[in-house]
């Protein structure tokens, strides 16, 4: 494969590119068919665009079956059908990878420079938008906000926009749930993602909806303003709302934070995303749950069960998780400057979970990570690293000594025992119980109400999305609790 001078590389990690005529030129990141890790999900695969212009290229283009990430342009203007397309559909971006069989070297050398002309092209047309939405925001004084706020609280619909991406397995519907509430409530609310599956989330697609919108409050789920700053005029008001402790919400911010920057959502001790801002632009919830989603869902699934006589959901157990990845192998994912002390902190969390009846989470855990060395040399600090390695490591110890009792109690008793999410089929001990991955759509309703027990463990107790969605689909959860939670 050739690669056309001065553009892009492909990822070192791609397989060989599909390649449907030797004369055929394709653009942008090549496919991925495998990947080392059998825990760790595929990056998506991003859309790529065949460009053959041989002759004959476009009387086989019929009996093709290409797959959905691959759009195919044909014939002798088949480098001016991609332009034009790029062109009409800027929300996709340019992408500037470009590789050919043999004999393809002038032909990807002007799919090249068109693809450079055009991605200029955007660029003028983001620096437009941007311009436009930053001139809008000047206009406004000092008064807009609190008086547009004071109209809100008196029944003007507010117009909010939540940002969120398809490629998360649970923000996306949690923002989609936080939208739909807002349009039962009378006001006018949007959420922006990806196009589609295979398109990445570019600014001219994200300006484009909020010249379009105009909103009063722009929410994304656990990241704050400083990710959008290139893109963002400083005037739009801004809540992060936080579900996870993701480690950037951690670090300091490289400048103040603006004057309508809010967080809401779970606060966190250490997370600078929480203390940066006055308690005027802080609101403490837990994760909330979509009664409504749920309870809707959870009734049609046992609607269509008394229907057929059937429910592929049934079962005596069950338990709905991604996280499959045995909690020994997370030794190798652990921070820096933990990496010498990993097993250390891996075997004092086992002895833990193993008492677990008898202990007070927190405040064991957080001794525990106390002792570490770069906490006492103050090169990490104690409450970033307790939360984003380990709380996590806690909480896949737990969650795995349950199932394996779980499956212990299903054996012995001749029950059903099923494990739904990704990567199951590779655990060494639960294999056997691996169910497949539940969508976080109908489906997961379905499960959650059909079987005989819904199974959760976590580290901060019964208080969690999961037992909520559980019970409103009409489902029972079982929950592992701590001598903390229960006193």
């Amino acid at each position: 494969m050739q690669e056309a001078q001065g553009c892009s590389a492909a990822a070192s990690t791609a397989a060989e590119p599909v390649v449907f005529r030797e004369g055929g030129v394709w653009v942008g990141r090549p496919p991925r068919f495998h990947h080392a890790n059998p825990w760790d999900p595929l990056a998506p695969q991003q859309r790529i665009f065949l460009v053959d212009e041989t002759p004959g290229a476009a009387d086989a283009a019929g009996g093709r079956d290409d797959p959905p990430w691959v759009e195919a342009f044909v014939g002798p203007d088949a480098v001016k059908q991609l332009i034009e397309h790029l062109v009409g559909h800027p929300e996709q971006g340019v992408p500037l990878t470009v590789k050919g069989g043999r004999d393809t070297g002038l032909q990807m050398q002007r799919v090249a420079v068109a693809l450079r002309e055009t991605a200029s092209l955007l660029q003028s047309r983001t620096s437009e938008l941007r311009r436009r939405l930053t001139e809008r925001d000047a206009h406004r004084d000092a008064d807009h906000w609190p008086t547009r706020w004071r109209q809100i609280a008196t029944g003007t619909p507010a117009r909010i926009l939540v940002q969120t991406s398809l490629h998360t397995t649970f923000l996306r519907y949690s923002a989609a749930d936080l939208v739909e509430s807002l349009v039962r409530q009378g006001h006018e609310a949007v959420m922006v993602t990806e196009p589609d599956a295979y398109t990445p989330l570019i600014p001219y697609h994200v300006l484009q909806q909020l010249e379009r919108l105009d909103p009063d409050l722009i929410v994304v789920p656990n990241f704050d303003r400083r990710v959008f700053a290139p893109i963002l005029p400083v005037g739009m008001p801004f809540v992060c709302w936080v579900q996870d402790a993701m480690a950037h919400l951690f670090q300091a911010r490289p400048s103040p934070p603006s004057p309508h920057d809010f967080v809401a959502g779970h606060r966190i001790p250490g997370m600078r995303a929480w203390e940066d801002l006055p308690p005027a632009r802080r609101m403490v919830f837990p994760v909330p749950t979509s009664r409504a989603r749920f309870g809707r869902g959870g009734r049609i699934a046992r609607r269509r069960v008394k229907r057929s006589g059937h429910d592929r959901f049934a079962c005596d157990i069950a338990y709905i998780s991604h996280q499959s990845e045995p909690p020994d192998l997370m030794l190798a994912a652990a921070p820096q400057p933990v990496g010498p002390h990993a097993r250390d902190v891996f075997e004092a969390v086992r002895e833990l979970v193993a008492r677990w009846d008898g202990v007070y989470a927190e405040q064991e855990l957080r001794e525990i990570t106390a002792r570490l060395e770069p906490v006492k040399r103050g090169v990490c600090a104690l409450d970033t690293l307790l939360r984003i390695w380990v709380y996590p490591l806690a909480e896949r110890v737990l969650r795995h000594q349950t199932l394996a009792w779980a499956a212990a109690i299903a054996s012995r008793h001749g029950l059903e025992f099923r494990l739904h999410g990704n990567g199951w089929e590779h655990h060494p001990t639960l294999a056997e119980y691996a169910a497949g991955p539940i969508g976080n759509s109908e489906d997961l309703p379905a499960c959650l109400s059909g079987a005989g027990v819904q199974l959760h463990a976590s580290v901060c107790g019964s208080p969690h999305p999961r037992v909520a969605e559980t019970l409103f689909s009409g489902g029972l959860a079982l929950g592992r609790r701590s001598n903390h939670e229960l006193h």
